[in-house]
């Protein structure tokens, strides 16, 4: 049995030791997906964002909850290529460009650029080489 005086110490010990491996492993504290609303772009218009936000995954999982989901693979300095399947199981690819701290990208789709993005939420960058 643990006496009292050791028992008052482990909640600290654990606290303690857990927050230095969220310090020595910023990754493992920004585990959630980071969350862009998204606009279509027609005729070189933007138009008002869309309901549904897009989610990037750390693991390379990229979705638009119930409408989509596929993956993303870094491809080049601020760029991943995209390959999806929509509800209905058709497939699609694109080009994300994010800007230089990922608050915003650009999609393109066969060349033209169809949407573009606005960080809503999450801290994980697609294009940052630490992840």
């Amino acid at each position: 049995m643990i006496s009292n005086k050791h028992s008052r110490s482990l909640p600290i010990f654990l606290f303690l030791f857990i927050g230095t491996i969220f310090l020595a492993y910023p990754a493992l504290s920004h585990a959630e997906p980071s969350s862009y609303s998204v606009s279509a772009v027609e005729n070189g218009q933007v138009l008002p964002p869309q309901p549904t936000t897009w989610e990037f995954h750390r693991d390379g999982r990229v979705d638009a909850r119930g409408l989509w989901s596929g993956k993303w693979e870094r491809s080049g300095n601020k760029e991943v290529h995209v390959i999806i399947i929509d509800s209905q199981g058709n497939r699609d690819k694109f080009v994300v460009r994010f800007d230089h701290n990922c608050q915003e990208f650009k999609a393109y789709q066969h060349g033209s650029l169809f949407r573009v993005g606005t960080r809503v939420s999450g801290n994980f960058c697609p294009v940052e080489k630490r992840y």
